[in-house]
């Protein structure tokens, strides 16, 4: 295989991983919701070359992305080295679907729009919780 398709598979895989994990689900998870067993979808995380687009498509529509992200060839390197947040742990308390909706989204948007936000709720907390002068 020539070194810019292995590059780009390689690239889908780690597409497929990252958007998985971004999206809170586990392999098993998404085998259940792709209708195949986990072990079978573990060996599509690893052998990204065998996909067909229809595949991806469902797999898109499981993880709530658009299937375009997996074809595009910007590679997802960058993303996952400079993401902090990727890397979500439980809280101590129970988090709404609602919220957890917010987060997913916030998960997917850019560095940049990402802050924008967070600046807007920082502000709003500190004007709520420590109120306007």
């Amino acid at each position: 295989m020539p070194r810019e398709t292995n590059e780009f598979y390689d690239n889908l895989r780690m597409k497929i991983v990252y958007y998985r994990k971004k999206s809170g689900l586990t392999q098993s998870e998404v085998a259940e919701k792709m209708g195949m067993t986990r072990t079978a979808y573990a060996y599509t995380e690893t052998r990204a070359a065998r996909l067909n687009p229809d595949f991806l498509t469902k797999l898109a529509e499981v993880l709530d992305i658009s299937p375009a992200v997996f074809v595009e060839r910007q590679s997802i390197k960058p993303q996952i080295a400079s993401n902090e947040r990727s890397s979500y742990t439980a809280t101590p308390f129970a988090i709404s679907n609602k919220e957890q909706r917010i987060i997913k989204m916030l998960r997917m948007l850019s560095n940049e729009s990402y802050e924008k936000i967070y600046e807007i709720i920082r502000n709003e907390y500190e004007s709520t919780m420590l109120g306007d002068d």
